[in-house]
C-alpha cells in the first residue's frame, strides 16, 4: 500500500489560542476498514539514537472499532521533522513485510508463535501550548511540529526481551520499548496472525520431511522448549532467499500466549531496507550467530557470491544426522 500525503485531507482544527493536547491525523483506512489518530503526551518516554517515542492512546474514527481506547506509541526522529512520507517507507517495509510473514510462520508451525501489528503514517495535528512548560520540568531533544510525519504503533506493557537469540538476553532496560543495536522500537498488541487449522510442523524439505532428528543431536538451549523462537529468522530467509528478519524482540502477557513483537531490523541482499540494513554482511553475521535446531536444519543458507556472481545464493544443508548446524 503506498501511503499518501494526510495533510490535504483533514483541516486543522483550533480552540481558541490554547491547543491543550498534543494529538495526530486520523489514518488512511486499514485492512479492517478502521481509521485512527492518536492523543499523545507532552513529553517522550524514551529516546534513543534515532527516534524519541511517546505514550498515546488511539481514537478511532468509530467508538467501536477494534482498537480504540488502546495504549500506543508515537514514534517520531530524534533529531530534526520527517517532511515526507519516504522518509518512514523503509521502517513501515519491514513492518510489512513482517506483517506477511508471522502468519505464515505461524501456520507452518502449527501455532501462534507471534502476533503481530504494523505501525501507521499518519500527522502531527496539532501542538500542546503546554509542551514548552513541560520541557522545563523534563528537559529531552525533541522539538515536534505539526504536519511533521510520524508513526503510531501498539504499546507494550509487558517486560520483553530478544527473542531470536539461542542463549535469551533481557533487555538491558528492563521495561517496553528501548533500543537494541541503535534500533530502536515499541509495542504490539494483538495481532491478525491467521488460525490454522492444521497442526503440522514446517517441513524442513522435501527428502527429510519423513525424517526424525533427535534433538540430543543439537546444541542445548535455555529456549529448546521453544525452537520457534530461533528458527523464525532462519524461515525468513528460506522463504524469502532475500533477506532475514532479524533483531525481533518483544513480550507476552501469560505462559503459552503468542509473543507480541516490535518492529525488527532486515538484512537484504539487495540493502532496500533502510540504514539499519547490513546487506549481505547483516546476512552473514545473522547465520554466523544462528544454530539450526529440529525446525530449520535443513533449510538453506546464505553463501557468499563469487566472482562471477552479484548476489548471494542457497546452499543445501546435508541432511547428515553427524553434521548439524
Amino acid at each position: 500500500m503506498r501511503y499518501k500525503a494526510l495533510t490535504h485531507n483533514f483541516p486543522k482544527k483550533r480552540m481558541g489560542l490554547i491547543q491543550v493536547d498534543n494529538k495526530t491525523e486520523m489514518s488512511d483506512t486499514d485492512r479492517w476498514g478502521e481509521r485512527y489518530a492518536a492523543n499523545f503526551e507532552f513529553f517522550p518516554f524514551h529516546e534513543g539514537g534515532k527516534y524519541s517515542l511517546y505514550k498515546g492512546v488511539l481514537n478511532g474514527s468509530s467508538f467501536v472499532h477494534s482498537r480504540h481506547g488502546h495504549m500506543c506509541v508515537v514514534r517520531t526522529l530524534r533529531n530534526r521533522c520527517a517532511e515526507s512520507e519516504g522518509e518512514w517507507e523503509p521502517y513501515l517495509r519491514i513492518a510489512r513485510e513482517t506483517e506477511k510473514l508471522i502468519p505464515e510462520f505461524n501456520c507452518s508451525v502449527g501455532r501462534k508463535v507471534f502476533s503481530f501489528v504494523a505501525p501507521f503514517l499518519t500527522c502531527v495535528e496539532q501542538k500542546s501550548s503546554f509542551v514548552s512548560l513541560f520541557r522545563l520540568w523534563n528537559p529531552h531533544d525533541k522539538r515536534f511540529k505539526p504536519d511533521e510525519y510520524v508513526v503510531v504503533e501498539p504499546y507494550i506493557q509487558c517486560h520483553f526481551r530478544r527473542l531470536d537469540l539461542n542463549t535469551p538476553a533481557v533487555d538491558a532496560q528492563g521495561g517496553s520499548h528501548c533500543e537494541s543495536h541503535n534500533v530502536e522500537n515499541s509495542r504490539t498488541e494483538n495481532s491478525s496472525a491467521k488460525s490454522c487449522s492444521s497442526k503440522k510442523s514446517v517441513s524442513p524439505s522435501s527428502k527429510n520431511k519423513n525424517s526424525l532428528v533427535p534433538a540430543s543431536l543439537f546444541p542445548q538451549s535455555q529456549d529448546d522448549a521453544e525452537p520457534e523462537l530461533t528458527a523464525f529468522g532462519h524461515y525468513t530467509w528460506h522463504r524469502s532467499g532475500k533477506f532475514v528478519v532479524t533483531n525481533l524482540r518483544g513480550a507476552r502477557e501469560q505462559e503459552g500466549s503468542p509473543y507480541k513483537l516490535v518492529t525488527p531490523t532486515i538484512h537484504s541482499v539487495s540493502r532496500s531496507y533502510g540504514e539499519t540494513d547490513d546487506g549481505a554482511a547483516g546476512i552473514i553475521d545473522f547465520f554466523d550467530h544462528h544454530v539450526c535446531n529440529t525446525i530449520c536444519y535443513a533449510w538453506g543458507k546464505y553463501e557468499e557470491p563469487n566472482a562471477n556472481c552479484t548476489t548471494g545464493h542457497v546452499t543445501q544443508h546435508s541432511s547428515s544426522l553427524n553434521q548439524p548446524d
